[in-house]
């Protein structure tokens, strides 16, 4: 089954999270989408991963979504992202990166089949 992923925040988490799901065939570049400040991070993950990427959001990618990720940290205007999320999709699983330790991840992702 290939999922239609799309995340706010392209950093490298989420990166290491897309490069991973690529390689296992759990989604696809076409399937793959990526919201990010930084312009340099969005060329980088459109040109070694052949996903769709840019700096403002792709509400018809987002509404599509079988999963968004919410990968910016939380002085990166979360409010307005959640309100905007909110206005355009209320029935997609979302998930929060946290980065806490040294790099060590913890996923919040309850119901779902794609964490073991």
């Amino acid at each position: 089954m290939t999922l239609k992923i799309y995340s706010f925040g392209g950093g490298q988490m989420v990166e290491a999270m897309l490069r991973a799901a690529l390689k296992k065939g759990v989604i696809t570049p076409k399937t793959a989408g990526v919201t990010d400040i930084s312009s340099d991070r969005v060329n980088y993950l459109t040109d070694t991963y052949h996903i769709q990427a840019s700096q403002r959001p792709d509400w018809t990618a987002v509404e599509n979504a079988d999963l968004v990720i919410l990968g910016v940290r939380p002085q990166d205007n979360w409010q307005e992202i959640m309100k905007e999320l909110v206005a355009h999709t209320t029935k997609r699983t979302c998930f929060q990166l946290h980065n806490f330790h040294h790099r060590k991840v913890f996923l919040q992702l309850r119901g779902s089949s794609l964490i073991p």
